[in-house]
């Protein structure tokens, strides 16, 4: 008799805002199968047969080279290997771990030690190296540290892991912004032009909405610099705030009253809302 294998699926799959605005059935299905087939592994990479995977679903073969195509090109939350025939789910790792500790480990080290296309494993890794540096689980800094000891037995060149740090680094540096003027990094002034304004946007949610949300949460700025970037205002922050607490606070609906919520991607949609609308159900955190 085979061993039992479980994968986790969180609920908030359902309720992530590229399923709810973007997935057909037909991706939804893909998705799912993609995170809970037999051929899964603990770290998200595994060998993917395009014959098998057809069979397994239902598709046709046309049908899987499509899906694949439009879930790496389209929605960039896969890549796939074609000379390994091993496919990656890039934020997998965020999601498939639930409780750390040597077992886990364990399987960590013995699944990506059987994986071929080492690709695979520094596009997952560097698609989940900002979420490991900001976790507050414990263990998510040990998985970290075993693609680190993987990509030394690989001997990886270190600029070759390191090729996306600079993207990264854009969410996460000091809270400091410059005029446009000052885009030629040798050029810019040694001092900021003015700090992004986190704290008055958190400061005034807490107020209206009588949370106690922290302004220091790396998960929070990047998502006020990213409507910032999107030359949104102090204004309009404060205008979200004002329209979805006047419609959600003493409802059931007062949950979503939380930056990643309010300051996600249908900010701008809350902002031309009127105060009175019922329209822009939150959709959660986003998964992929």
């Amino acid at each position: 008799m085979s061993k039992t294998v479980k994968r986790i699926v969180d609920t908030s799959f359902w309720e992530d805002d590229k399923v709810v605005d973007m997935f057909s059935p037909e991706d939804k299905y893909f998705m799912l199968y993609l995170m809970t087939n037999p051929h899964t592994s603990q770290v998200g990479i595994y060998r993917f047969v395009k014959k098998t995977s057809a069979f397994e679903l239902g598709h046709s073969r046309e049908t899987v080279d499509v899906l694949i195509d439009r879930f790496q090109e389209k929605y960039k939350i896969i890549k796939f290997d074609s000379g390994t025939n091993e496919i990656a789910i890039l934020n997998y790792l965020k999601y498939s771990i639930v409780k750390g500790g040597k077992p886990v480990e364990d399987v960590i080290k013995r699944d990506l030690g059987q994986i071929k296309s080492t690709d695979l494993i520094i596009s997952v890794y560097q698609n989940m190296k900002k979420h490991w540096l900001e976790s507050d689980r414990y263990f998510d800094n040990n998985v970290k540290n075993i693609f680190e000891e993987i990509f030394k037995k690989r001997k990886v060149a270190k600029e070759n892991i390191n090729d996306n740090d600079n993207d990264n680094d854009n969410d996460n540096d000091n809270e400091e912004s410059y005029h446009d003027s000052y885009n030629d990094s040798s050029k810019r002034p040694s001092k900021p032009i003015y700090s992004l304004p986190y704290s008055e946007i958190v400061n005034f949610l807490n107020t209206k909405a009588g949370t106690k949300y922290h302004s220091s949460s790396k998960k929070t700025q990047a998502l006020i610099k990213a409507r910032l970037n999107e030359k949104f205002s102090l204004d309009d922050f404060k205008k979200v705030i004002e329209t979805k607490t006047a419609e959600w606070k003493n409802t059931d609906m007062a949950k979503f009253l939380r930056p990643e919520t309010l300051f996600g991607t249908k900010f701008e949609g809350y902002l031309n809302q009127e105060k009175s609308s019922k329209s822009n159900v939150p959709t959660g955190k986003e998964w992929f």
